[in-house]
C-alpha cells in the first residue's frame, strides 16, 4: 500500500504527517519576514571631524543668571546625529548645570551634512562641545579650544 504525506506548516515549525497518523521530521528552511525596517547604521565619529560636516550653527545665548553668577566653563553634549543631518537625541554630559539649557537650546537646531557609508546616510554618535567665557569687564566671549565645536555666547537672557 502507498501512503500519502501531507505538510502542515504552523508558525516556527513544520511537521509531515505519514497516512497511519505518525508524525515524521520535516525540515524547512524559511527566512524571517521582517516586521518592520531595521534602523539605520549608526557609527561613532570624533568631535572634531563632525564638526566639518556643521553646515547650519544657532549660537547658544549666555544666561543671565549665568552671566551674573560669573558661571564659565564646556558644557560636553552626547548626540545623536540622524540620517538627515538633523539633531535626533542630545544628552548632558558634564559642565555647569546652570549653562545646560542654553547649550541645548542652540545645538538643538545645528544642522550637519549627512555622513554616507557606501553612498548610504547613517546616524552619528558625537559629542559635541561648546565654552562659555566671560572677560574680566564681565563681557560674555568665547574661545575655540582645539577639537570642539565653538559657541559665541554674544547676548544674555
Amino acid at each position: 500500500m502507498t501512503g500519502f504525506f501531507a505538510v502542515l506548516l504552523l508558525p516556527g515549525s513544520a511537521v509531515a504527517q505519514q497516512d497511519s497518523g505518525r508524525p515524521l521530521p520535516l525540515s524547512v528552511t524559511s527566512s524571517p519576514i521582517p516586521s518592520q525596517v531595521e534602523p539605520p547604521l549608526r557609527i561613532r565619529v570624533a568631535p572634531e571631524v563632525q564638526a566639518a560636516k556643521l553646515v547650519y550653527r544657532v549660537h547658544a545665548v549666555y544666561p543671565r543668571n549665568a552671566a551674573e553668577a560669573k558661571a564659565t566653563g564646556t558644557i560636553a553634549l552626547h548626540a545623536i546625529i540622524s540620517t538627515d543631518g538633523s539633531i535626533q537625541r542630545l544628552d548632558f554630559v558634564s559642565g555647569p548645570k546652570i549653562l545646560e539649557k542654553s547649550a541645548k537650546d542652540a545645538v538643538r537646531q545645528w544642522r550637519y551634512r549627512p555622513t554616507l557609508i557606501k553612498e548610504q546616510p547613517v546616524e552619528v554618535d558625537t559629542i559635541i562641545r561648546l565654552t562659555f567665557l566671560l572677560d574680566e569687564s564681565g563681557i560674555a566671549n568665547a574661545t575655540s579650544p582645539p577639537a570642539s565645536i565653538q559657541t559665541s555666547p554674544n547676548a544674555t537672557k
